[in-house]
């Protein structure tokens, strides 16, 4: 009877999906930091716009089962008279791929170096769901997709994690909480350090 609760046991703990290990990365010389479920790869790309032009692009990429997970990081320093066409050029292309589910405002982490930009979710040709946001923050183009397949579970709550996790204040140190409330009433007490992106544990 115990050999046999065992290996039930074993049965459901192989049919689990595996949790997503996020790891938080920072890239100084792109000026951002954002976490990933696996670790990322690094390479080069290429970004094209009708406005933008063909232009090289650092591309950060990491899949986790049914999602991949992609930061791409192109350089317009030398257009700085050019960024809000330049960014929203990048808005107006990610609704291109299909039925626009979703096109709202946002923003990166809270405090002065918080950055605005667009969150755009989109039900691709493919069956595919692409979750999206971009920026235009240091004179760079910073675009953060989230695209699940048709094989993946398109609402699962962890996908948004690797945008709201998105920083540009790398010097700040995300460990130290914020000051608790004087009185219990005003707010929830912080029982760990919490991240931008990361849920404050009950």
């Amino acid at each position: 009877m115990r050999l046999i609760a065992l290996t039930v046991a074993a049965a459901v703990l192989a049919a689990a999906p595996a949790e997503a290990a996020w790891k938080s990365f920072k890239y100084p010389e792109l000026g951002f930091g954002v976490d990933f479920p696996a670790q990322p790869k690094t390479g080069m790309g290429e970004y094209r716009g009708r406005l933008a032009g063909r232009v090289p692009a650092t591309e950060i990429t990491a899949v986790d089962g049914e999602i991949t997970y992609k930061a791409t990081v192109v350089d317009f320093t030398k257009r700085p008279l050019d960024g809000p066409t330049l960014l929203g050029e990048a808005e107006f292309l990610l609704t291109q791929d299909g039925k626009v589910i979703t096109d709202t405002s946002a923003r990166s982490e809270a405090g002065p170096k918080a950055q605005y930009g667009r969150r755009i979710v989109v039900a691709m040709k493919d069956g595919s769901k692409r979750l999206s946001e971009v920026y235009l923050a240091q004179g760079k183009l910073y675009q953060l997709d989230t695209t699940i397949s048709p094989k993946g579970d398109q609402e699962d709550p962890e996908a948004a994690r690797f945008q709201d996790s998105l920083i540009f204040d790398l010097q700040h140190d995300w460990t130290i909480p914020p000051p608790l409330p004087a009185n219990p009433a005003d707010g929830p007490r912080l029982l760990r350090p919490v991240r931008p992106g990361e849920a404050q544990a009950k």
